[in-house]
């Protein structure tokens, strides 16, 4: 689907790189729960995954959900920031 879009999907390895070496997990989560609203991703069509996660039937809370979504992009960065 790359292809079609008409913006560039963000390289998600490459978050603290573009972030001076620190992995912003504060922001990275309130992207995710849509707290805040990524220009890129236009209107309403890009979901909001905290309410996604809200209404999946698994029963972790949805801020526990978030936050080890969070913890794993971290863990997909690449040394001093760059894609691994």
């Amino acid at each position: 689907m790359a292809s079609v879009l008409t913006k560039r999907p963000a390289d998600l390895t490459q978050i603290a790189k573009r972030n001076g070496g620190k992995y912003p997990a504060d922001v990275v989560a309130r992207v995710i729960d849509g707290r805040s609203p990524v220009k890129g991703h236009g209107g309403a069509e890009m979901p909001v995954w905290g309410d996604a996660l809200a209404k999946s039937a698994n029963q972790t809370p949805v801020t526990e959900r978030i936050a080890r979504l969070v913890a794993y992009l971290e863990t997909v960065q690449g040394p001093a920031g760059e894609a691994r």
